[in-house]
């Protein structure tokens, strides 16, 4: 028979038994103090969101002077940014530069990059021609044969409120000189009409002969834009450049 196990070997099994219990006292009590690791998720953050995917075009700030075929985004409000986002990716607007990066962002994205470009100052154009400015302001203030542009966009580009008087006016349905169709008299929400001022007179003439045109989509737009005669677009565009 095997002898028993002495003395000695009884305390040593003690102790190491006693200092196992210790150490796994010590990690249960760590596990249970350390805080869980949060999730990863994509940042949010305005900056890095425009560096990633907006600057080159747009410029940093969203006021862009390298080439005015690219929209100032600076000032711009958030909600009709959200919208020409959104309808970038969906497809309901069409562009071959911006459905790649449209699609690539989320919903909170877009809301954090509209928030970012919306607190922007706006920097209008320099080097406006005054005499055509002045033609185009009492188009966009007086327009002739179509409702005038600041029954929408309001005064200095900015937007109106709403029907018949208050700076409104009739005819105006979800549209605007920028903005993505209407539906109807009354259904106007000035939140979709984009402002205009400080914008590069280039993109706002580029966006007045797609609506004249039919390529760019708009029952309210369409048949103000082919009303205008393309050197009173020219002028209005000048116009609402100069602006703040």
């Amino acid at each position: 028979m095997m002898q028993s196990a002495g003395p000695k070997y009884r305390r040593t099994g003690a102790v190491m038994s006693i200092a196992a219990l210790l150490a796994g006292a010590v990690t249960l009590s760590y596990a249970q103090q350390a805080p869980a690791a949060k999730p990863s998720s994509p940042p949010l953050h305005g900056k890095k969101l425009v560096e990633a995917y907006c600057a080159g075009c747009h410029g940093a700030d969203g006021s862009t002077t390298s080439d005015p075929q690219y929209p100032k985004l600076a000032g711009q409000k958030a909600y009709y940014i959200r919208q020409q986002l959104r309808a970038f990716r969906s497809g309901a607007r069409k562009s071959d530069v911006m459905s790649g990066p449209a699609s690539a962002i989320s919903d909170a994205q877009i809301r954090e990059l509209a928030r970012y470009f919306s607190d922007q100052p706006v920097k209008p154009d320099k080097n406006v021609n005054p005499l055509l400015a002045s033609v185009g302001r009492r188009i966009f203030r007086y327009a002739a044969g179509a409702p005038s542009c600041i029954a929408c966009h309001g005064q200095g580009g900015g937007f109106g409120r709403g029907m018949m008087g208050r700076r409104g006016g009739m005819m105006h349905g979800r549209g605007g000189m920028m903005g993505g169709g209407g539906r109807g008299m009354m259904m106007w929400n000035s939140a979709a009409a984009p402002k205009l001022y400080g914008q590069h007179a280039a993109y706002i003439v580029q966006q007045l002969d797609a609506f004249a045109s039919g390529a760019r989509r708009g029952t309210v737009m369409g048949p103000i834009a082919a009303a205008l005669r393309p050197q009173d677009r020219r002028a209005v565009a000048e116009y609402l450049a100069g602006l703040r």
